[in-house]
C-alpha cells in the first residue's frame, strides 16, 4: 500500500496600491513522498545477498579448479623430470678397496637443503663407517649436535680415512645435480662422481658398502641383465653363469 502526501504552498503577492504596482505572482510547490513497505526492502536485500553469495561461490569453485589443474600439471611435470637420471663416475679408486676405509669425515656440504643433506649422508654412512664432521655450522643449522663431531688427530690423518665433499645444484624446480668428491688425508681424489635425481642410498653406496666392486644404477642393472640374457640365448654363457650374474645384479634391480 502506498501513501501519498501532497502539500500545496501558495504564495500570493498582492499588488500594492499606489505607484509601482506589480502583477500578482502565484507559486505552487507540490511534493509527493512515496514509501515501500519494510518487508519489500528486506526481501530485496536478502535476494541481493544471496546472488552475491552465489557469485562468490562460483568464483571460488573456478579458483579451486584452476589450482587443481595447476597441481596436476606440476605433479606430472615433476614425475617426468625425475625420470631423467644419470650417474657419471669420473674417478674411482674405491672399487675393490672400499673395505680399507673405515672412517669418513664430512668436510663440506653446500647448496640448497644442505642441512637435510648432512643428516642423510651421516645416517647412511653410519651404517658401516665411523662418521665425523668438521662442518662448523652443523651444530646450529642442522639443529642437532649429533651431526657435529670433530675427528681426533689419528683419524684425521689416518690412511683409512676419507674426506667427503658434497655439492647440491638446482637444474630447475624439480631436478638436482649432486657432486660427490672423496679425498684421502693427503688430498688425493679417491672418488669423484656427479649424479642427477638419484636417491642418497644409491649415490653413497660406494662408500657405505663394505663389498663395493661393480656398482650399477637400477637402469644399468636392467641393461646388464638384458645383455646377459641375450648371451645366454646365444649360448655364449651357460645357465650357471647367468644365474650368478642375476644374483650379483639383484640388489641393484630392487633399489
Amino acid at each position: 500500500m502506498k501513501k501519498i502526501i501532497s502539500t500545496v504552498i501558495v504564495i500570493i503577492c498582492v499588488p500594492l496600491f499606489g505607484y509601482g504596482q506589480n502583477s500578482a505572482t502565484i507559486r505552487v510547490i507540490e511534493t509527493r513522498e512515496s514509501s515501500t513497505p519494510l518487508t519489500d526492502i528486506v526481501n530485496r536485500q536478502i535476494e541481493a545477498a544471496r546472488l552475491a553469495e552465489k557469485e562468490e561461490y562460483a568464483r571460488e569453485e573456478a579458483r579451486r579448479a584452476r589450482e587443481e589443474t595447476k597441481r596436476a600439471t606440476n605433479a606430472a611435470a615433476k614425475r617426468e623430470e625425475l625420470k631423467n637420471t644419470y650417474s657419471d663416475i669420473k674417478v674411482d679408486f674405491l672399487k675393490n678397496n672400499s673395505e680399507k676405509y673405515t672412517s669418513v669425515i664430512i668436510t663440506d656440504v653446500r647448496g640448497p637443503g644442505n642441512a637435510d643433506a648432512l643428516k642423510e649422508i651421516w645416517d647412511l654412512l653410519a651404517i658401516s663407517k665411523n662418521v665425523y664432521s668438521s662442518i662448523t655450522w652443523a651444530d646450529t643449522k642442522a639443529n642437532d649436535l649429533n651431526y657435529y663431531k670433530d675427528p681426533p688427530t689419528d683419524i684425521k690423518y689416518g690412511e683409512g680415512t676419507l674426506e667427503l665433499y658434497w655439492t647440491i645444484g638446482l637444474v630447475n624446480a624439480y631436478s638436482k645435480l649432486y657432486t660427490l668428491t672423496l679425498k684421502n688425508w693427503m688430498g688425493k681424489v679417491i672418488f669423484e662422481a656427479q649424479y642427477k635425481n638419484l636417491a642418497y642410498a644409491e649415490m653413497l653406496y660406494p662408500i657405505y658398502s663394505d663389498n663395493y666392486s661393480d656398482n650399477y644404477t637400477r637402469e644399468e642393472a636392467f641393461q646388464k641383465l638384458s645383455d646377459s640374457k641375450k648371451l645366454l640365448e646365444l649360448e655364449v654363457i651357460n645357465q650357471s653363469e647367468y644365474d650368478e650374474i642375476v644374483k650379483k645384479l639383484k640388489p641393484f634391480l630392487l633399489k
